[in-house]
């Protein structure tokens, strides 16, 4: 029997076979976790790894399997993105794994740390469950015979560059020359480019690293829907901002942005209303300065947190008053639309609110004057009217392109930097404050971000 101590020395090896050889000696008080990015290949030995499939014959399937004290306590293996939660002398484990066609992602996430490598092969968390520790966080490259070793950096769970920015957050508010100022001192000490400054920043944690992974497989069970239906969307505001920038969340972020042209709105709602698992809201807010304001939010039967934003927009013409016009009066008529049926600040459902159809219907009335596919504007649509920076020309939209977003493909703008040169100017740059979150991460949320990650099992 191997103790904790000569487990650890496990840190040493690099060689796959030998790697599991050691791994596998018999202990209590350790559990190892296995998670599959893109493939297993045909380098995994399924035999030493001790999994009931022959992965070597599973073409980019998504894997996962833990062991406990020697023992096998969870294993899958299907060609769909796949999860599963576990709790271990009161650590809390989340792990899922997703083929290359299938998101292209491992997460093994200990007491809310993703310390998956989250490379390509057989990623590989060796744990100290007594201790609470992580012994070894690594990957091998089982789709080549070489299956080349990959070790994880969890030992520092935070980079340098977000070292010097974590403080700045919630302490040191910074003017805008301040910020530029901040930004450059830490590329010319890191030596790296600008653009790849914000890929240091260590990923969410905790409550919040789990909800954000509810929202990457909402966001891929969305992404399918629209895609099999033909219906056109993009990510938008802060959800754009994380796909060009991070790759996927910025480290705070909480909930997922999308445009959507009203032409494909109706049957985008009818789709979603008649799906098994996901509904919408109808988000009603009311401020002075503005009036009314609706949003309809993409979320579970269950529960409405975590939820997607889809921002209606419309196609008008590039008349600037004309437009101005336009826009005035849609205040006028969305406050009418919101009096004529009496609605509060609150959420709709439309199970529940049999208005939500009718205020989709007038509103569609209103905006289907000049609504034009041939027009050279896409604007914010007047459901929620604040139209400062929502502006954007036609071909700086569509046609859309795909990109990566937590290892899931997405769609994103035509010329998406333009985009967010036009709602906030130059992204990389240190933001001067952290945004604050849009809500509290209850138990009831978390028990359902985990019921999400779990879906379908």
């Amino acid at each position: 029997m191997a103790t904790i101590n000569e487990i650890k020395s496990v840190t040493n090896i690099r060689k796959y076979d030998a790697y599991l050889e050691y791994i596998n000696k018999k202990d209590k008080g350790f559990a190892i976790f296995y998670s599959v990015k893109d493939t297993a290949g045909p380098y995994c030995n399924s035999s030493i790894l001790g999994a009931s499939e022959e992965l070597e014959k599973k073409y980019r399937y998504s894997f996962l399997m833990a062991t406990v004290d020697g023992k096998k306590i969870e294993e899958q293996c299907e060609f769909r993105l796949i999860s599963t939660s576990l709790l271990i002398e009161n650590n809390e484990i989340i792990i899922t794994s997703s083929g290359f066609t299938l998101g292209n992602n491992s997460h093994i996430i200990i007491n809310g740390i993703d310390y998956s490598v989250n490379k390509r092969g057989m990623n590989i968390v060796v744990y100290d469950y007594i201790n609470s520790k992580v012994i070894d966080s690594v990957c091998f490259d089982t789709f080549t015979p070489k299956q080349d070793c990959y070790r994880s950096r969890w030992i520092d769970p935070y980079s340098y560059a977000d070292q010097l920015v974590r403080p700045l957050y919630g302490t040191i508010p910074l003017a805008a020359e301040e910020s530029k100022l901040f930004t450059d001192a830490i590329i010319n000490m890191m030596g790296v480019e600008k653009k790849n400054l914000f890929k240091y920043f260590s990923k969410a944690t905790g409550k919040l690293r789990i909800l954000q992974l509810s929202l990457v497989r909402m966001l891929n069970d969305f992404h399918n829907m629209c895609i099999q239906n033909n219906i056109k969307y993009w990510m938008m505001y802060g959800s754009l901002l994380g796909t060009v920038r991070h790759e996927g969340f910025i480290p705070w972020d909480d909930d997922v942005d999308i445009g959507v042209l009203r032409k494909d709105f109706d049957k985008l709602f009818n789709l979603i209303q008649n799906s098994e698992k996901y509904e919408t809201y109808l988000f009603v807010g009311f401020e002075p300065s503005v009036g009314y304001h609706l949003l309809f939010k993409f979320c579970t039967k269950d529960n409405i947190f975590p939820f997607i934003d889809i921002f209606i927009f419309d196609e008008v013409d590039d008349n600037p008053d004309d437009l101005k016009t336009k826009m005035d009066i849609q205040k006028k008529q969305l406050d009418a639309i919101c009096y004529k049926y009496n609605l509060k600040s609150n959420f709709c459902r439309n199970g529940e609110e049999k208005n939500v159809q009718m205020i989709l219907k007038d509103c569609k009335i209103t905006t289907d004057s000049y609504n034009n596919p041939k027009e050279s504007l896409i604007v914010l649509g007047l459901e929620w009217p604040f139209y400062k920076k929502n502006i954007f020309p036609n071909d700086a939209i569509l046609p859309l392109k795909k990109s990566s977003f937590e290892g899931i493909e997405v769609l994103i703008p035509n010329d998406y930097m333009k985009i967010l040169e036009i709602l906030y100017g130059d992204i990389y740059k240190l933001p001067a404050k952290k945004q604050p979150p849009h809500y509290n991460i209850d138990d009831k949320i978390l028990e359902n971000c985990k019921k999400i990650l779990n879906q379908d099992r």
